[in-house]
């Protein structure tokens, strides 16, 4: 299975509207004698441009179903007390007694450790 990369998708969008955008000529027109903005962002002729609609397209694009995920150095169940020379230290999440993991595993019932 290929390796996915995830993005911000709303920091994406806000920076290449600040990149292609705000400076567009076409948004622009000269008036008595200073450039005046014409047009808000996403309106004639904005609509017509190609950066407006790859923008588009990636607000439509659906999301990937991600969750953060909780490494066994961070859970509530690795037991840091207890560390092997192998870096392996005792998990007990309840699935089939007591496991030795390593402190970049992870799990499915991993709960991020409350520090105190």
């Amino acid at each position: 299975m290929a390796e996915k990369e995830y993005i911000e998708r709303e920091a994406f969008i806000e920076q290449k509207r600040k990149q292609y955008c705000e400076d567009c000529s076409r948004r622009k027109g000269f008036k008595r004698g200073q450039y005046k903005i014409l047009y808000e962002i996403g309106e004639a002729p904005c609509r017509a441009c190609e950066i407006d609609d790859l923008l588009n397209d990636v607000e439509d694009f659906p999301t990937a179903d991600v969750r953060p995920v909780v490494t066994c150095g961070e859970c509530e169940f690795w037991n840091r007390e207890r560390i092997s020379c192998e870096g392996l230290a005792r998990c007990n999440t309840g699935e089939n007694g007591i496991r030795y993991r390593n402190r970049d595993d992870f799990c499915s019932r991993g709960k991020k450790r409350e520090e105190s």
